[in-house]
């Protein structure tokens, strides 16, 4: 059963916050409606109104009376802390820009907190006469409706809304990720108000919203709102929101991460290719002995890591395979090949298994940047041209193949992006013989999958593996 602190009237407090969200809004509808608006500045570009200080005291001396034991959180006032673990967190108006300007955009928001959990959300929007509420675990509504976040499931299809905010660093970051993301999804919309899109998000009417710089009377109760409506609300890094959460990434969890796949052929004849793309991920070192320095890319279940890596894979010809192959017999030359680059690489590195990492805009064009920051797993990252690790051809194939990504992605080629060596592993350097899934030397052995040469990832490796075990049952059933 849902705890809710008593109130001195008996009453629950979802009509109690109802009510006084309502007559909040009427406060604020009647300054709407004035040609001149009493404001001053709080910021850059951060304006409070008269409207917001009659609001917020409207609000505070009603909960107050009600719930004296609490503790309250207001965005105009000073923090009340108490003994009591519900806590009250009030936006007397969240859209302030909007109302000084006549854009009719705006809401009051209403949360309570047990503790750390929400459970309670009230966002009023008076414009329109719309109450979104929710109590945890009972559901959100609006107008006595349930809400329910979109069902859609492709990023193209997916209206997005954010807004820059006051922050101007947090804000040219939130530029940036709209930028990057504006070629995948349907289009955007900045609404100027995070808790009533976060309402908005809850009700399915749009499908994602994002936002680099916020505070807790902002994003709790559109929080429990999303949520209770099936929806997911975390920071940018996939930690869940709490009242120290000042970003917030909210939406329908039908939608995918996202990846991309992008190929080029160049002028030599050379396929250059994306592969095995891992949102939310990390780069690994993946050595399996000593002397090499392997890397590969991985992303765990919940991809929040705040990065995205994926394989830049150039082809290779048996004629390239040069002296290092020539070392090894027949078809272990590619073998030879692959341990000559993995042995420069380790070199490169430091020895230690230090992953040699070079800036991509430095690589590909010459600029003197050092690596961003990413996710990796390695004792270290080694700063590096990457120059001659591998052949000079398949380098420079590599190059002309990244600049072409960039004209195809816009944002793909970036000074927050990473190259790091080697991930020489994608698929075998040799391939094992078989006719119908069978190996041609030894009976009842089926080589299948990227390790025996006949796939070149998970999925292929999967769909390898399951016609060759359906070929096993019509062999042996019959």
């Amino acid at each position: 059963m849902l705890e809710l602190p008593p109130s001195r009237s008996g009453r629950q407090p979802l009509e109690i916050a109802s009510q006084v969200a309502r007559a909040a809004g009427g406060i604020l509808l009647s300054s709407f409606s004035r040609t001149e608006k009493k404001t001053r500045p709080k910021g850059r570009s951060n304006l409070v109104t008269e409207a917001d200080y009659l609001s917020e005291q409207a609000i505070l001396r009603e909960l107050r009376a009600e719930f004296p034991s609490c503790g309250f959180l207001s965005e105009e006032s000073e923090a009340v802390v108490s003994d009591s673990p519900f806590t009250w967190v009030v936006d007397p108006m969240d859209g302030s820009n909007n109302f000084s300007f006549g854009v009719p955009f705006f809401s009051v928001n209403l949360a309570l907190l047990r503790r750390e959990e929400v459970v309670l959300g009230v966002t009023y929007d008076p414009v329109r006469d719309e109450l979104f509420y929710g109590l945890k675990g009972q559901g959100a509504f609006v107008g006595g409706k349930p809400l329910r976040v979109s069902a859609r499931t492709e990023l193209k299809d997916a209206l997005v809304g954010f807004d820059m905010g006051y922050d101007m660093e947090r804000g040219r970051e939130m530029l940036e990720a709209a930028r990057k993301l504006w070629t995948a999804v349907f289009s955007f919309r900045i609404m100027g108000s995070a808790a009533l899109v976060l309402a908005y998000v809850a009700s399915g009417r749009l499908d994602l919203y994002l936002h680099r710089r916020l505070y807790p009377w902002d994003i709790l109760a559109g929080r429990l709102l999303v949520e209770e409506a099936g929806g997911l609300a975390t920071d940018w890094e996939g930690r869940p929101v709490t009242r120290n959460t000042h970003q917030v990434v909210a939406g329908n969890p039908a939608l995918p991460p996202a990846d991309y796949r992008l190929a080029v052929r160049t002028p030599s004849g050379r396929g250059v290719y994306s592969f095995c793309m891992c949102p939310g991920g990390e780069v690994m070192n993946a050595a399996s002995g000593e002397g090499q320095a392997p890397v590969n890319g991985m992303s765990v279940r919940a991809r929040n890591s705040g990065f995205g890596n994926s394989g830049i894979v150039a082809s290779i010809a048996p004629a390239e395979f040069g002296e290092a192959g020539a070392r090894e017999d027949g078809p272990l030359a590619g073998i030879g090949f692959q341990e000559a680059i993995e042995r420069r690489t380790f070199d490169r590195g430091g020895g230690g298994y230090g992953v040699p990492a070079a800036n991509l805009l430095a690589f590909v064009r010459g600029m003197e940047l050092p690596p961003s920051p990413g996710r990796l797993l390695a004792p270290r990252v080694v700063p590096d041209d990457l120059r001659g690790i591998l052949p000079g051809a398949v380098e420079e194939d590599i190059r002309f193949g990244l600049l072409r990504f960039g004209g195809a992605m816009r944002g793909f080629l970036t000074r927050e992006a990473t190259l790091y060596a080697v991930e020489s592993r994608t698929s075998s350097p040799v391939r094992i013989e078989r006719v119908n899934y069978a190996s041609v030397t030894h009976k009842g052995l089926y080589p299948v999958g990227e390790g025996a040469g006949h796939a070149g990832g998970i999925v292929s490796s999967a769909v390898d593996g399951i016609r060759a075990a359906l070929r096993i049952l019509e062999t042996y059933s019959s």
